[in-house]
């Protein structure tokens, strides 16, 4: 049975192997170190492609005795090879294809996971003064960063990336039960006074976009984890 499946898996594998392998031409275009044009040519993607196309159409007449999946492989075979011909020749950009599978994809990398030793030290330490204002100052002072922070992220992403944002906006702005109306009142007034010019699409740059798109979302997170530690720690000590 997988000897009669091989022609067409192997068809299959040759359209694939381009996506990784390229042998030829790429030219590429980029104004203020945005790239506007890239025309490439895949001389090894076209060459598998034929081959695996021929090896699909041997296959692709059901056969008595053999499994249904055959021609079915075949097909499929068919389908990826001929998708990888427009793309060796230039007809078809694949960037869209992984834009849609892994959408982050074309963004900087997110490195924040979860606050560290020295982060956490600075929450357990305030904590332990179980002073509830200074409590609420520290909170206020890392959701001002992280709102703050959130905003130029969202701006940025608005002009720049169609609205892609990369932060929970909701938790950003989620404030305990314990901050009273005239803490929260004091907060928006903060972050209104944060005020920064928009950017336009003259500043949609790979340098912007990697810090504001990447560093500055780790900044968000990091600075609302610490609020969240607090909120967290606060609450727990005295839920007891």
């Amino acid at each position: 049975m997988f000897t009669r499946l091989a022609p067409p898996a192997i068809g299959i594998l040759l359209g694939l192997l381009p996506f990784l392998l390229f042998v030829g031409s790429r030219n590429t275009i980029d104004v203020n170190g945005v790239r506007v044009r890239e025309d490439s040519f895949n001389l090894l993607g076209l060459i598998l492609a034929v081959i695996g196309i021929v090896l699909a159409m041997r296959s692709i007449r059901p056969l008595p005795g053999v499994t249904r999946l055959r021609p079915i492989l075949a097909v499929f075979a068919i389908v990826v090879c001929l998708v990888q011909i427009l793309v060796s020749i230039g007809l078809l950009s694949t960037r869209p294809i992984v834009s849609a599978l892994w959408p982050d994809s074309d963004l900087p990398p997110l490195t924040f996971t979860e606050l560290d030793e020295g982060n956490l030290g600075l929450v357990k330490g305030l904590l332990q003064k179980d002073d509830l204002e200074q409590i609420k100052r520290g909170i206020a002072g890392y959701k001002l960063n992280a709102i703050a922070e959130a905003n130029r992220h969202v701006s940025y992403a608005d002009v720049c990336h169609g609205g892609r944002y990369r932060v929970d906006l909701e938790a950003v702005n989620l404030l305990p039960d314990f901050m009273s109306a005239e803490d929260r009142a004091d907060l928006e007034r903060r972050v209104a006074a944060d005020h920064r010019t928009p950017p336009t699409v003259a500043d949609c740059t790979p340098r912007n976009t990697s810090y504001r798109m990447g560093e500055l979302v780790d900044r968000v997170n990091r600075s609302n984890g610490m609020a969240d530690a607090l909120i967290a720690g606060y609450l727990e000590k005295h839920s007891r």
